[in-house]
């Protein structure tokens, strides 16, 4: 079932053109023109790539992909900032609320004695019992680049850590409930934040690993570079009206969009946390639901 409401068609999202695109962050001095910065964000780019630093309270560095892709791997290449209940985060979300955690990576490895890195998804935003998550060994991803991959098709989401599969999910095909399979075109979001911080839920802290250490910033996750590659190149995806959620019922129209003035972008974080971004015919959200849970927390 769609969370998307529109009166007529919905407008025309951009989509990824060709059937592939990357990025190496560590050869950029500014924002690259296929992605957005969230208001009040800074990323900095150096030898190490893309640098999203946590330097004082409420910084929540976060950027994403204008484009839109449905279906494909996504292959990140990072090292993710240390730190008491820092969370670094790589998602792909759809306007629908469809996400697949590429990864989630606390700075305190969720107060476990060895490196983990968490996978998720989530379908049209509802978490139900909190129990699709995973927590994947990794050895000491605060100090050492992986790459981490998710390879996502009509059938699965299969995530790798430095091309080894460590976690198959298969489309079990249900259409409402909290199992529903992501299937809708979605941006890639990379952003850090903290579930530490000293007015988060309790739930929150708990998960993130504790309490962020404030004296200690700054702590700063580092991301080389991006690679997409999709089955399915298109200009612009389209929702119906009355769109099921099902990926059969989105339409590839192929218009050619300005992507920086697209009606549906992203909310910007701010020191009082996470504004309700509106589209002209729809709400678009963020791209990490843990974070926007964090945020409405505090």
């Amino acid at each position: 079932m769609s969370l998307l409401t529109c009166a007529a068609t919905c407008p025309a999202i951009p989509g990824l053109a060709s059937g592939s695109y990357s990025v190496d962050f560590t050869k950029q001095t500014a924002t690259p023109p296929e992605w957005s910065l969230a208001d009040y964000a800074h990323v900095n780019y150096g030898s190490n790539g893309a640098e999203f630093t946590y330097g004082k309270r409420y910084d929540a560095p976060h950027m994403w992909t204008d484009f839109y892709m449905l279906y494909g791997r996504v292959e990140v290449v990072m090292q993710v900032a240390p730190g008491t209940g820092m969370i670094s985060a790589v998602v792909l979300m759809s306007d629908d609320l469809d996400e697949i955690d590429i990864g989630e990576w606390s700075g305190n490895n969720f107060a476990a004695n060895h490196g983990i890195w968490q996978t998720n998804y989530f379908g049209k935003g509802l978490t139900g019992n909190y129990d699709r998550s995973t927590a994947e060994n990794v050895e000491s991803p605060q100090t050492q680049f992986h790459t981490y991959t998710v390879d996502w098709s009509p059938t699965s989401i299969v995530w790798s850590l430095d091309g080894r599969a460590v976690r198959t999910l298969n489309n079990n095909g249900a259409t409402d409930g909290a199992y529903q399979f992501p299937q809708s075109p979605s941006r890639l979001h990379l952003s850090l934040w903290t579930g530490g911080d000293a007015d988060s839920a309790p739930g929150v802290v708990g998960w993130a690993g504790g309490y962020t250490d404030l004296s200690k910033v700054p702590y700063t996750a580092f991301v080389k570079s991006v690679k997409i590659t999709t089955p399915n190149p298109c200009s612009s995806w389209q929702f119906p009206a009355d769109f099921s959620g099902q990926a059969q019922d989105v339409t590839c129209t192929n218009t050619t969009l300005s992507t920086k003035t697209s009606t549906s972008q992203v909310a910007a974080t701010t020191t009082s946390g996470i504004k309700s971004a509106t589209a002209t015919t729809y709400a678009v959200q963020v791209g990490d639901y843990g974070m926007n849970v964090s945020f409405q927390n505090m």
